[in-house]
């Protein structure tokens, strides 16, 4: 039998090594489950029972759309009395709501109970909610 070049030998190795890993991505007894490694955005939707103009989330005096620390990575949008936030939330904040000279009418505490809506029970995946306040 003829001996094998290094070439094939490498070719070999690398064919080898590319089975291996391939079993490491699927779901095997004892090795758990591959997670993407991504951050998945969640969406909150705010309905305003009252006279609001505006409505942000704040974690202390940090609210949006200025936020430059837990909400910096949250976005929103309004349609008539709902406020629709899309991004990373922090587990606690508050609702900020102001009238049409930005004065605070209201800041109100809420626990959110998220539903995820993709991804897997193991691995995590986007979040949603609906929240009413009344003012």
């Amino acid at each position: 039998m003829p001996a094998r070049s290094r070439p094939a030998r490498a070719l070999g190795l690398l064919a080898l090594a590319a089975a291996a890993l391939a079993g490491c991505s699927a779901q095997s007894p004892g090795l758990g489950i591959a997670c993407p490694a991504i951050a998945y955005g969640s969406t909150l939707r705010v309905a305003v029972e009252g006279d609001a103009a505006h409505v942000n989330l704040c974690v202390g005096d940090d609210c949006t759309p200025a936020s430059k620390e837990a909400l910096a990575m949250v976005d929103g949008t309004s349609d008539g009395d709902t406020w629709t936030f899309s991004g990373q939330f922090p587990e606690e904040f508050t609702i900020r709501a102001l009238d049409a000279d930005r004065q605070v009418l209201a800041d109100i505490p809420v626990e959110v109970e998220w539903v995820r809506t993709g991804g897997s029970e193991e691995c995590g995946g986007p979040l949603e909610a609906s929240i009413t306040i009344r003012l």
